[in-house]
């Protein structure tokens, strides 16, 4: 494996790890999913929708560019 591939694999380790520190860490303080949606009211609604739809927004977006991928190649 290339240098630059195992860079790649290092640095997407370290943000799942990232990722689930946090995780691990606030864990506590999410006890409903109403308290994960509206991170315990202190961030307002329409805040946390926009980061929802985006989210959603990706995905569907990395679905597409794979389905091109795939139609292009064959």
């Amino acid at each position: 494996m290339k240098l630059a591939g195992r860079i790649d694999y290092v640095i997407l380790a370290a943000y799942f790890a990232f990722v689930i520190g946090i995780g691990w860490v606030l864990r506590k303080k999410v006890s409903t999913s109403g308290d994960f949606l509206l991170s315990g009211r202190s961030v307002p609604v329409w805040i946390t929708s926009l980061a929802i739809h985006r989210g959603q927004f990706g995905a569907v977006e990395l679905m597409a560019w794979r389905l091109r991928r795939q139609v292009t190649a064959s």
